[in-house]
């Protein structure tokens, strides 16, 4: 009796009916059902990892969008500064975390139409202004921004006004100098005199025609110089001529003979060298000389005889004034050569604003200049004197 009174205690309640079944059915009957109604864990476990998937993809399209972010805003950036005429930009600084550009403006550009653009730009963006200090007074603008990246970014603009530096055309001058006046007065050195550009004649010292020549050239404003005779390294088969400075002299003698040339040419703003590739290679003569023509005020015109010439580092460290000639135009005593090494005198002073170039008392010299420069006066060339050049 006590065992089934315990098993009728697991029987469901009954409607009023007495039951036409035994306890012991209605216990195998619910444990049936509990059986079928059991959860599988397969659907949840097929639903985590679908929501994971798409949580990656979600990171991943995230991820993407905050790069394109940096890159648009750089594109943008740019496209703004063109707009307000200029990008001279310098990055200074770029990192993970950090960009840092300065950018120069000219004063033609307001420091506040800087922060407006670029303002609008990190709006579109979706970025944050953090601050913006202008300093008047120096002339900058610090524009602090931030933009959404991982991991977050800040970007520094450094505005800087610069002034507008007035672009000057680059002068094209040319110094002409012609050699060896004073031996002789003819119709040719005539036509020299009286040529009409600017030249700059050198005088042998102690020539026949050397002061009356000096004083005329004056006269008809023609620039003069000292053609001072110096040894070559071809002495005694080439002989410099009458009151050269030879490297055995003294520093005495070298003093005398140099005032008693000066004396002998009146007028001469410079002195330039007669042969001399021996002479100007020696550092101790061209002491002597060049200090001589800086307590004068007069200028050096290295003729350049010789490429290893020491006259621009003596002179350098004595602060004395001297001028280089690029090269003679006129050794080959022919119309078309000439013409030919004057182009090339021309495209110097071309590219580098000025050139000095040596011409000797030649007819086709004469042609050759007559034809020449009033072309080249013509396109913009400027013919000075070589004391305009000297420095």
């Amino acid at each position: 009796m006590k065992q089934n009174y315990e098993r009728s205690n697991h029987r469901p309640a009954q409607t009023g009916k007495s039951s036409q079944y035994p306890a012991r059915f209605f216990l195998f009957k619910r444990r049936k059902i509990k059986g079928k109604n059991r959860s599988s864990p397969w659907p949840l476990f097929v639903v985590f990892l679908l929501l994971s998937v798409g949580a990656f993809f979600l990171w991943s399209n995230t991820k993407t969008d905050y790069r394109r972010n940096s890159v648009e805003l750089e594109i943008m950036v740019e496209q703004e500064l063109q707009k307000l005429g200029f990008a001279q930009r310098r990055i200074v600084q770029s990192d993970s975390t950090l960009v840092r550009e300065i950018i120069e403006i000219p004063d033609s550009v307001s420091l506040i139409a800087c922060n407006l653009a670029i303002s609008q730009v990190v709006k579109r963006q979706r970025g944050k202004i953090v601050s913006a200090e202008e300093d008047r007074r120096r002339r900058r603008l610090l524009l602090k921004f931030a933009i959404k990246t991982k991991p977050p970014q800040n970007w520094e603009f450094v505005f800087v006004q610069k002034k507008e530096e007035k672009v000057i055309k680059k002068a094209k001058r040319i110094a002409l100098v012609i050699d060896d006046f004073g031996n002789e007065n003819n119709s040719l050195i005539q036509s020299f005199l009286n040529f009409a550009f600017p030249l700059t004649l050198a005088i042998l010292p102690n020539a026949r025609y050397a002061k009356l020549l000096a004083l005329e050239a004056v006269r008809k404003q023609k620039e003069v110089i000292l053609h001072l005779p110096m040894e070559p390294k071809g002495y005694p088969q080439e002989d410099p001529g009458e009151g050269a400075i030879f490297v055995d002299l003294t520093n005495s003698e070298i003093r005398k003979r140099l005032k008693r040339n000066l004396e002998s040419v009146p007028e001469a703003k410079g002195v330039s060298n007669h042969m001399g590739s021996r002479a100007t290679e020696d550092p101790v003569v061209m002491t002597t000389v060049l200090k001589q023509i800086k307590k004068r005020n007069l200028y050096f015109l290295d003729s350049k005889t010789t490429p290893y010439s020491v006259v621009q580092r003596v002179a350098q460290k004595l602060e004395a004034k001297t001028a280089e000639s690029r090269f003679f135009f006129d050794e080959k005593d022919d119309y078309i050569s000439i013409k030919d090494r004057l182009e090339q005198l021309v495209r110097i002073a071309e590219k580098e604003g000025q050139a000095i170039g040596i011409g000797h008392l030649k007819l086709n010299t004469l042609i050759v200049l007559k034809e020449v420069l009033p072309k080249l006066k013509e396109e913009g060339f400027e013919f000075v004197f070589v004391s305009e050049l000297a420095k």
